[in-house]
């Protein structure tokens, strides 16, 4: 999820969250994901749309007239 979009991100979340809890022994065997990086793919599409929200960003000056 890398378009920044708040509306994709929340619903990457929960199917990450969905994908761990209906994970099964057998399919991480086959070499299906891990859930801790399932996880982490999905709190980082949270992080990376909000991330605009909290930076600080330089103050233009005021045009001197």
């Amino acid at each position: 999820m890398v378009t920044r979009n708040r509306y994709l991100a929340w619903p990457a979340l929960l199917l990450s969250v969905s994908s761990v809890i209906n994970q099964h022994p057998l399919r991480t065997k086959e070499g299906g994901q891990s859930g801790v990086s399932v996880l982490l793919l999905g709190v980082g599409a949270l992080l990376a749309s909000y991330l605009p929200l909290i930076t600080i960003t330089p103050q233009k000056p005021a045009p001197v007239a």
